[in-house]
């Protein structure tokens, strides 16, 4: 379990192919402070186990298998050589839950939509062209990852591969994201959601319409735009998401009250829209 709560930036050093999988190789430096076989860690807001860790050019680096389902469900199927990830261990029962509870279960993927600054009139959209096709990528979770070792900066908008940079003034940014079909119902606003592994607050929902996806919208402040990949994911980049668990758990008592009726007089059953239990 953890909070959303991007401990370092670690950079993917290279990425092994494996038969239905692959081998992520990520130089980092806070998280294996106290690292251990088996140990989690979570990467852009995936939990993956931790197989070794060793020296790596002037630091450490840690290996961790990804299989193919994970690949194919999440963002990670798309990393490259050099690109930066958010990194977070677990939590402890005695820390601090700064964030929000987070499994490190992706959800969906989304797709940046559109970037505005709080102190700028200029806002980065997608087109309807690019939008669409992002989005039905998405949705059919198509996966192509690269194996090469060599660095490439993985900083570069989906759009072209100038890194994506904000001038002095950017003191924070709105920034909207495609919600996959399903996932609008476990969103409230100023409820939370997870990006990349980042604990956000949802700050307006638009529904899906007959032409466009769902959609949400999250803040990011000075800090999260530096110590975290939100402040380089360029209009088109697809992020991982992940919904707040117990708006899932919740949905499933509903469900399950409505089907049992009335229930019995030893059972509590929650009623949905009256909030009371029988």
């Amino acid at each position: 379990m953890f909070t959303g709560i991007v401990e370092e930036l670690g950079v993917v050093a290279a990425i092994e192919p494996r038969p239905a999988a692959a081998r992520l190789i990520i130089d980092a430096t806070k998280v294996l402070e106290d690292v251990s076989e088996g140990a989690s860690i979570a990467v852009n807001g995936v939990c993956l186990t931790v197989t070794s860790w060793f020296p790596h050019g002037e630091g450490q680096a840690f290996a961790a298998d990804v299989m193919q389902e994970t690949l194919d469900r999440s963002s990670l199927g798309g990393l490259r050589a050099g690109d930066r990830v958010n990194l977070e261990r677990p939590v402890r029962l005695a820390d601090r839950l700064g964030g929000h509870l987070v499994q490190g279960h992706v959800d969906g993927v989304g797709v940046v939509l559109e970037r505005r600054s709080s102190t700028s009139t200029t806002t980065s959209t997608a087109s309807t062209t690019t939008t669409a096709s992002a989005v039905a990528s998405t949705v059919a979770s198509t996966t192509a990852f690269t194996t090469a070792s060599t660095a490439a900066s993985g900083d570069a908008a989906a759009t072209g591969g100038d890194p994506v940079t904000f001038g002095p003034d950017t003191q924070w940014e709105i920034v909207r994201i495609s919600l996959p079909p399903g996932l609008e119902r476990y969103l409230v606003e100023k409820g939370s959601i997870t990006v990349d592994g980042v604990s956000l607050t949802v700050v307006e929902i638009t529904p899906a319409d007959a032409t466009t996806p769902a959609t949400f919208t999250v803040s990011l402040i000075p800090t999260t735009l530096q110590a975290t990949t939100l402040g380089r994911r360029g209009v088109g980049e697809r992020v991982n998401l992940e919904v707040d668990v117990l708006a899932k758990y919740v949905e499933k008592l509903v469900v399950a009250g409505e089907a049992a009726g009335a229930g019995s007089s030893s059972t509590p059953v929650i009623h949905s829209g009256s909030g009371q239990l029988s």
